[in-house]
């Protein structure tokens, strides 16, 4: 196999970014914590966001509500959850001036940890800045979606609609199979494997696709192929998840030079049909690399950025969605704790509150 160049029809592979969409009740719960539980103490907070694949050509959003803090019910229903940390901060100054580097950081430690497993999660990752300006009913905030930086970009070669890929695998069969295989796990399956075996279609988790590359390779088996539920809306472009599953995938010493990856963005809820979905022939790695040193791996990215393009926290007020006589009550309760916190531990706010 020849080395790849621009020539040979591969081009760096460009990937859809995640667009954060935290819901009001996600901020509401966020205060409510911080007056009730954390009150000063700015340690991690687990969370998660969730996802799923886009209807149009918007940037795919990575949502968060009140359950994304593992309280008020079951999540709900998405194909893609990513899990993470969120560190609240006291001051604005504190928040403005977090080593943003040291965070990625941690979240890019255990992605690394995670490529040595077939455990999705651990490549699905968030994280999360904020500050909460309880007197004035603002919320500032900064989502990271960390993903690790290749020593070389990954190429992309032809970008095919799944009928037309050549691989065998049709829409119908293909969501019956993964329907399949998600009824066992009892979760959503984000990553997957897919090939076809006679006149089915044989689905199994990340864990069968090293040896399904073995069968291919000794040619006892069709080619797999290596799927993800994709965020990203009708396009070439695959969303962001991609970024650690092929990082994953160079990882392994199995793993082909070129292989062909299946962006599945069909029954979450598009109405663009099951056209939607492309498998897109994509160079991993170097003829002379064999696997990955995953001690030595570049650090992650991942940092959102704001509405104006550039990489930088946002902002949002409740005042507009809050009456003036809950606002009210608000600051009574919110200047009694501050009270508490500070001054008198023992104060009694609730009590206080109510008369």
């Amino acid at each position: 196999l020849q080395r790849a160049s621009m020539s040979d029809g591969f081009q760096p592979l460009q990937f859809v970014p995640f667009s954060s969409a935290p819901s009001i009740g996600f901020w509401q719960e966020l205060g409510r914590r911080k007056l009730e539980d954390l009150m000063l103490d700015e340690s991690p907070l687990p969370i998660r966001a969730f996802a799923r694949s886009a209807a149009s050509q918007a940037a795919p959003a990575a949502s968060t509500d009140e359950t994304s803090f593992g309280v008020g019910g079951d999540a709900p229903s998405a194909a893609l959850v990513l899990t993470g940390e969120l560190k609240n901060f006291n001051t604005l100054e504190a928040f403005k001036g977090a080593d943003k580097n040291a965070v990625m950081e941690v979240a890019a430690a255990a992605i690394r940890e995670g490529l040595a497993s077939d455990e999705p999660s651990a490549l699905t990752r968030v994280v999360a800045l904020t500050f909460a300006d309880l007197k004035s009913h603002t919320y500032y905030y900064w989502f990271g979606y960390p993903a690790l930086t290749p020593s070389a970009p990954f190429l992309a070669g032809p970008v095919a609609s799944l009928a037309d890929a050549g691989q065998g695998l049709d829409a119908g069969t293909l969501r019956a199979a993964l329907e399949r295989l998600a009824a066992g796990a009892r979760a959503p399956v984000p990553f997957f494997a897919a090939r076809r075996a006679g006149s089915d279609v044989e689905v199994g988790p990340l864990s069968t696709w090293g040896a399904w590359c073995d069968a291919f390779e000794s040619e006892t088996a069709a080619e797999p192929v290596l799927g993800f539920v994709d965020p990203a809306g009708p396009g070439p472009h695959p969303g962001w998840p991609l970024r650690n599953l092929l990082m994953w995938a160079r990882s392994r010493p199995e793993c082909p030079e070129v292989i062909s990856v299946l962006c599945w963005r069909d029954g979450i809820g598009m109405e663009a049909g099951d056209d939607a979905s492309v498998v897109i022939r994509v160079r991993v790695r170097l003829p002379e690399e064999q696997g990955l040193n995953t001690a030595s791996m570049p650090i992650a990215v991942g940092w959102e950025r704001n509405a104006r393009g550039k990489l930088g926290a946002r902002a949002v007020s409740l005042k507009g969605h809050l009456d003036p006589q809950a606002l009210a009550a608000s600051s009574v309760d919110l200047n009694l704790r501050l009270m508490k916190w500070r001054l008198l531990p023992e104060l009694a706010v609730d009590s206080l509150a109510s008369t």
